[in-house]
């Protein structure tokens, strides 16, 4: 029997080779306001007053093979995509384009560029991205 996964609330992924632990929590956890109509989980990626999230998709990509010309793939291409959200006050939101990331911080958003400019990050990658709203956590979470 396996337990749907509509019935997990939260669980922890170890990774024995990288040795970190990954939080993932589902979609529709009494915490979120989830007007995205979303299903699966999160994998939290920063977590504090401004949370960033990642939601990864499995897409099948049909083969486009042509017999005539005898040219492209047989076969079918499965590709991973991840999808960025953010949470403040429990609404769930996609990451706004890259202009814009730092207006998620409201008053901190001066603090957030000037961190991103010290540190030469690079708002595009989610790690970086990760790193950004974890500096805010800490420093201004009681503000």
């Amino acid at each position: 029997n396996v337990l749907p996964g509509s019935q997990v609330s939260e669980f922890v992924w170890w990774d024995s080779v990288a040795r970190i632990q990954e939080l993932f929590i589902n979609v529709n956890h009494p915490k979120f306001k989830n007007n995205l109509n979303l299903k699966g989980f999160f994998q939290i990626l920063s977590l504090g007053r401004y949370m960033l999230l990642k939601q990864t998709e499995i897409v099948i990509r049909d083969p486009d093979f042509n017999v005539a010309m005898n040219v492209g793939k047989k076969d079918f291409n499965i590709l991973k995509e991840h999808q960025i959200y953010y949470v403040v006050n429990g609404e769930v939101a996609r990451i706004p384009p890259i202009k814009k990331i730092t207006d998620i911080f409201g008053t901190h958003s001066s603090w957030a560029v000037r961190f991103i400019d010290i540190n030469n990050l690079d708002v595009k990658n989610p790690h970086h991205l990760a790193e950004v709203f974890t500096y805010i956590n800490n420093n201004f979470s009681g503000l």
